[in-house]
Formats: C-alpha cells, structure tokens, sequence
C-alpha cells in the first residue's frame, strides 16, 4: 500500500549538522495534519537528496581524530514529518518535527541518486526509526525506489 501524506505548517525550517555531532539536528514539533508511519508499508516523502558524512568506529566523535566516515544519502525535509504505528515501531519511539530521513540505499541506489544531489526528489519506501549508533537521523528510509525529482 503506497500512501502520500500532506504535511501543513507555517514556521521555517533549519538544518544544521555539527563537527562532532552523532545525530542532525532537529527543529520543533510543528502542528501537522497526519503522521506518516512505520513499516511495512511504503509512504513517499520529499526533501532536498544531500549528501552527509558522520564519525563512525571507534569513537562515533570525529573522523579528523582517527574515526571512520560515514558517508550517507540523507532526504532533508521541509515542512519537517513526524512519523509514528506500524509494525517497526517496536524499534523505537514516534518521532515528531523530523526534518532529515538517512536513506538505506546498496550501490545500485547510491548510483541511481548520485545524480540528484543537491535536487529535491521524492522517493517511496518503508520508514523505520532510528536503533543504532550507525543511523544518524531520526527517521530512516529503505528505499524503494524514486517517485519524482522536481526542478
């Protein structure tokens, strides 16, 4: 089942990502009309496609100090979503006010939106929160695949 949720709100959205920083950071809960939810099924969101890179192993601090990167496909959102039910939620809490989703993608993905860099795209797959000191968003995304990539 492939649903596509309308997200109201009226305030501005701001996307930092700090030095040291194991997760990006998030604004507010703001007011929406409906959450998108977890697993199984697919849900479709928009963002601006970037790519990021975290510290990783062993540290999760700083890759300048001996941590591995680790890069990533990263959808940040506005207006932000919150996402809550379904059967994934059981790997974590609701989430409120999410303004960046980590996309779970295998080389074939990476290659197919390395072109989309920089560009907002709306891609289709299933959600589910964020469990281990690798995931770097609140929310994440096994892609399924595009759905559009707008100008």
């Amino acid at each position: 089942m492939v649903r596509v949720i309308v997200i109201a709100t009226g305030s501005a959205l701001v996307f930092a990502c700090a030095g040291k920083s194991k997760q990006i950071a998030r604004t507010a809960a703001d007011s929406t009309v409906a959450c998108l939810r977890y697993g199984p099924e697919t849900d479709a969101v928009r963002g601006h496609l970037e790519r990021l890179v975290f510290a990783g192993r062993p540290n999760y601090e700083d890759t300048l100090h001996g941590d591995e990167p680790e890069p990533g496909f990263y959808l940040h959102v506005a207006p932000p979503i919150c996402v809550a039910g379904g059967r994934d939620e059981e790997l974590g809490e609701p989430h409120s006010g999410v303004d960046s989703v980590q996309l779970v993608l295998d080389s074939a993905g990476y290659s197919a939106l390395r072109p989309y860099l920089g560009q907002s795209i709306a891609l289709r797959g299933s959600l589910f929160p964020e469990h281990t000191g690798h995931h770097h968003a609140p929310v994440l995304m096994d892609v399924v695949k595009p759905v559009r990539i707008a100008p």
